[in-house]
């Protein structure tokens, strides 16, 4: 079942009652659930994308460098040195801490085994 385009809505765009409805369009024009429900079926716009702040990259560097000379010449001015001529250190490797011996012991009775914490001998 071959249809030309223009009866077609492009795949991805719903119509107008769809979207609102928050149903899904088959794409034909008029869709069925539009004829189901009497509407008019016209063909929605893609929703655009709401506005986003966007900073202009340079001068968003440009604050950004400002503020770390400030913060450079404030530790100037208490004694602190900052030293430009390195990259930072790189932070030091989080290893799992060594295992705790066990706090407990297995016990293995007339072919089944146990295992009894420390803090539990009245279960031997």
């Amino acid at each position: 079942m071959i249809q030309s385009a223009q009866f077609r809505i492009t795949r991805g765009h719903s119509c107008l009652f769809c979207r609102q409805k928050k149903v899904r369009c088959d794409g034909q024009r008029p869709c069925s659930t539009c004829v189901r429900n009497g509407e008019q079926c016209r063909a929605g716009q893609r929703a655009e994308p709401p506005n986003r702040r966007r900073i202009n990259p340079p001068a968003a560097s440009d604050r950004l460098l400002q503020r770390l000379r400030l913060y450079e010449e404030a530790l100037q001015a208490n004694g602190i040195e900052v030293d430009e001529g390195h990259p930072p250190s790189p932070c030091p490797v989080l290893r799992d801490p060594p295992m705790s011996p066990p706090k407990g012991q297995m016990i293995i009775k007339s072919g089944s085994s146990q295992y009894v914490e420390k803090y539990a001998p009245w279960l031997l």
